[in-house]
C-alpha cells in the first residue's frame, strides 16, 4: 500500500531541561490515578503515601474559559517532559520565574518556582491534580492557578493559562514571562486509510511506534486523561529503568492505556512515556479518537506492545495477566 509522510506539529515543554537540577531529600514516589475504580486490571506499579507536609490549593478564573482540549496536550506535553529528569531533581532556586508550554496557543501551562525545594515531582502531582479537577467540576475547564505547597510554605505554582503572563502586568497573578520554547516536530508515517502508521523517534531514529486504530469509539477526554495518568505514572521511574508494564487509568476509570514488555524484552520508562507521548500525538492529528494498538520496536525488534481500551473489554484483553512493576 503506497505511503505518505506528514509531519505532526507538537509543542513539548522543553521546561527544566535547560535549568540545572540537583538531587535533594529522597522523595517516595507517589500514587497516581484513579486506581480504585479499576479493580479488575492488575495494579502495576505500587502505590505509596502522598508525601508528607504537601498540599495544593488552586485558584480558578471561572471568566475566563480554556480548551479542555488544549489543556490535556499542553499538560502532555508538559508531563513528558518533565518525566526526563529524576522525580526528586530539585529546580534551580537561583533561576526563578515560569517557564511555558503553548500548543497552537490554545493553553499555556506556566510553572513557576517559589522556592528552593520545587522538584519535578510536585509539578506533575500539581497539574496531574488540577486537570483532574478540572474535569470533576463539569464543567470545570477555566483559567487555574495550583499553588504547590509544603510544610505550609509555597514552593511553586502550575498555571493553566488562555494566554502568556503579560509583561509588567501589575495585576498578573503569574510572574512576567522569562522562558519561552517552541515546538519540534514528530513525523509519522501513515497508510492512505489513516488508520495505522509509525512514529519515528525524532531524538534516536532506532526507536519506532507503530499504531493502528481499531475502530472502537473512546471519548477524547477518556482517551487523553489515561495518557496524563501513565505519563505522571512512570514518571515516577529513571527514563533508564527496565519497566515491564505500565498502566494509564481515565479519570473515569473508564478507559485504560497499558503497554507491556514483548517475550521480557529490555523495555525501559522512557521508552514507555514516549510511546504515551507519540499516541497522544496520533491521536489528536486525525482528530480521531478510537482505541489504538501499538507495537515499540528498537532496532526493527519488536520490544513492546500495548493498546487503549474500555475496561469493560478488559477480562478479554489481560486474563493471564500478573502484576509486574518497574525496578531501577
Amino acid at each position: 500500500m503506497p505511503k505518505m509522510n506528514i509531519s505532526f506539529k507538537i509543542s513539548f515543554l522543553l521546561i527544566l531541561r535547560d535549568l540545572a537540577f540537583t538531587k535533594t531529600l529522597t522523595l517516595p514516589p507517589v500514587a497516581i490515578g484513579n486506581h480504585s475504580t479499576f479493580p479488575t486490571l492488575p495494579v502495576y506499579v505500587p502505590i505509596p503515601p502522598v508525601p508528607p507536609g504537601f498540599e495544593l490549593d488552586t485558584i480558578w478564573d471561572e471568566s475566563k474559559p480554556i480548551s479542555p482540549i488544549g489543556v490535556y496536550t499542553a499538560v502532555i506535553n508538559l508531563m513528558w517532559e518533565l518525566s526526563n529528569q529524576s522525580w526528586t531533581a530539585q529546580i534551580d532556586p537561583k533561576r526563578p520565574g515560569p517557564v511555558v508550554l503553548a500548543l497552537d496557543n490554545r493553553v499555556f501551562a506556566v510553572t513557576t518556582i517559589d522556592g528552593p525545594t520545587l522538584q519535578v515531582g510536585h509539578v506533575v502531582l500539581a497539574y496531574h491534580q488540577t486537570v483532574l479537577d478540572m474535569y470533576k467540576r463539569r464543567p470545570g475547564f477555566f483559567t487555574a492557578i495550583t499553588r504547590i505547597m509544603l510544610d505550609g510554605q509555597r514552593i511553586g505554582r502550575a498555571g493553566l493559562l488562555p494566554e502568556p503572563p503579560l509583561l509588567g502586568n501589575p495585576n498578573s497573578t503569574m510572574p512576567d514571562l522569562v522562558n519561552t520554547v517552541n515546538p519540534p516536530l514528530v513525523s509519522s508515517t501513515k497508510s492512505v486509510a489513516e488508520n495505522s502508521g509509525v512514529v519515528i523517534d525524532p531524538e534516536d531514529p532506532r526507536f519506532s511506534v507503530s499504531w493502528r486504530f481499531d475502530g472502537t469509539s473512546i471519548p477524547a477526554q477518556e482517551l487523553f486523561s489515561s495518557v496524563i495518568d501513565g505519563i505522571a505514572t512512570v514518571a515516577q521511574y529513571e527514563t533508564n529503568a527496565q519497566c515491564a508494564s505500565v498502566t494509564g487509568v481515565s479519570f473515569s476509570g473508564n478507559v485504560a492505556f497499558h503497554v507491556d514488555d514483548y517475550l521480557g524484552a529490555a523495555l525501559h520508562c522512557g521508552q514507555i512515556s514516549k510511546a504515551f507521548l507519540f499516541i497522544s500525538v496520533v491521536v489528536f492529528e486525525n482528530r480521531k479518537f478510537e482505541g489504538v494498538e501499538i507495537t515499540l520496536e528498537y532496532d526493527n525488534i519488536t520490544i513492546g506492545t500495548g493498546d487503549i481500551f474500555k475496561v469493560r473489554s478488559v477480562e478479554s484483553h489481560y486474563s493471564n495477566s500478573t502484576a509486574r512493576i518497574a525496578t531501577s
